[in-house]
């Protein structure tokens, strides 16, 4: 008999404990008794193998928490990692097209550094010409099932001077029956609106940063020449909104912004954006992969802590705003509090598209990019795509087969499912290989939104003891 490993608990209070079941997923509320049974078990007592209940038993057997054996659980773990891989293919293929690198923003924290700051060297029509040739080849190679989705990325993508660049992606895009999502920092967006509302039934969001209220936005979002961004950003918002395009914000969160959210929501509220069916938004911590981010960013467990208290107090579930930039939160989540993720995200056993080689890029440099934060670092190509086609097989098949089943610390990790391994840029940067972990402080996260969601667990499953007969498991 062999108890998984694959597994973390929380006290909820003098009788009562989670269990999270990493491997299968399934979350479980358990009484006092029931955690001692379990805690024999997993230290390998004879004595509390022979006084399981069969009826207890039966139920972790069926939750992917009891085994025959070691290799059986392997077998369950292997198991899973293919379904997850089915799944994925039913997911759509993300293509990134940078019509140009560069940008008419200086922020104060972009990742991107000196890429942005050189001439608006914008993407020929040639070189466009093989970019969607390449889609299709990278697709037909890699995932001939998956559909293939476009992204508008940079530098900036919506620049006055993209103008016919960008009409010619979303026109070819169109054509071809690819969505597109745009990813840009809103400042001329007004210019592209007639454009964008012509091909409205393609483009599936258009991503927009607003990091504060004015005082602190301009601070971080500004032209080179010093003036702030926030009111030009804010009237093209709400123009594209008016028009029925779909805006999601994002809140690039650190030390310097991080207690000015609540008065950004109070100003999306006064301004009725919450009321657009087609408006969404989301926070997401800046990292420290760039180094003019060093020295402001916030731990992950430390910021969730305070949006926390800014915007849950004790014991309630988070609004889905607030959750979305946590990834290591996502199936947990899901699971006790789907008002903040409605969609039930399974665990991970990658941490993001470009993990399984499901994220392309292509930037005016000819080359081909597998994760938006390498983008216009020829190093970490994985080949190009003008003036010929051309893979670096070693490099696709390092980010194709990167997961927790191949990262040698990630396999005996008790939250390896819940972050993926994390970030291979991430892993990169911090160890110059992305072959290892980049585990920063997923744990700590994971503790810290447990902590204020005890009583919110207590009275929303009262009674709810799934390993006991009469109960039925939380997930």
């Amino acid at each position: 008999m062999y108890f998984t490993r694959r597994m973390i608990s929380y006290r909820l209070d003098s009788d009562h404990h989670l269990l999270i079941n990493t491997l299968s997923g399934a979350l479980d509320i358990i009484d006092a008794q029931i955690y001692k049974t379990i805690q024999g078990l997993v230290a390998g007592d004879l004595g509390a193998a022979l006084q399981l209940r069969s009826e207890l038993e039966a139920r972790l057997r069926k939750r992917l928490y009891l085994f025959d054996s070691e290799e059986e659980e392997a077998a369950a773990f292997q198991s899973l990692f293919t379904a997850m891989k089915q799944r994925q293919e039913r997911e759509p293929l993300q293509f990134a097209i940078c019509p140009t690198f560069a940008c008419n923003l200086r922020c104060t924290y972009c990742f991107e550094g000196d890429l942005t700051t050189g001439p608006v060297k914008i993407m020929t029509e040639d070189q466009m010409d093989h970019v969607f040739q390449s889609i299709e080849r990278l697709r037909d190679k890699f995932h001939p099932s998956s559909e293939a989705r476009v992204i508008l990325f940079g530098g900036e993508p919506l620049l006055r001077p993209t103008h016919s660049c960008v009409e010619q992606i979303l026109l070819r895009s169109a054509q071809k029956g690819y969505g597109v999502d745009i990813v840009t920092n809103g400042v001329d967006a007004g210019h592209f609106a007639d454009l964008l509302c012509a091909y409205k039934g393609t483009i599936k969001q258009i991503q927009i940063t607003l990091d504060g209220p004015q005082e602190v936005h301009d601070k971080r979002r500004l032209f080179k020449g010093g003036d702030g961004t926030f009111e030009k950003i804010t009237a093209n918002v709400q123009r594209l909104l008016e028009l029925e395009l779909p805006i999601t914000i994002r809140i690039n969160v650190d030390k310097n912004n991080v207690d000015s959210l609540p008065r950004l929501m109070e100003f999306m509220d006064e301004r009725g954006w919450n009321l657009f069916p087609n408006f969404s938004c989301y926070i997401f911590p800046v990292t420290a992969h760039a180094q003019e981010a060093a020295g402001n960013t916030l731990e992950e467990d430390k910021l969730l802590s305070k949006v926390q208290l800014m915007f849950q107090g004790e014991g309630k579930a988070l609004p889905a705003f607030a959750v979305y930039g946590f990834k290591v939160l996502g199936h947990v989540a899901s699971v006790i509090a789907p008002e903040s993720i409605s969609l039930k995200m399974p665990p991970l056993f990658t941490y993001c598209e470009a993990n399984g080689l499901r994220y392309f890029g292509f930037g005016p440099d000819g080359m081909i990019y597998p994760c938006g934060q390498t983008i216009g670092q020829p190093d970490l190509a994985i080949g190009r795509f003008y003036p010929e086609f051309e893979l670096h097989e070693n490099t696709c098949d390092a980010w194709a087969t990167r997961s927790v089943l191949t990262i040698p610390e990630c396999k005996e990790c008790a939250i390896a499912t819940l972050c993926g391994g994390g970030c291979a840029y991430g892993a990169y940067k911090r160890t110059g290989s992305m072959l290892n972990p980049n585990c920063q402080s997923c744990g700590a996260v994971v503790e810290a939104y447990m902590d204020n969601m005890k009583d919110h667990l207590l009275h929303r499953y009262s009674g709810v003891l799934s390993l006991q007969e009469r109960a039925q498991p939380c997930a």
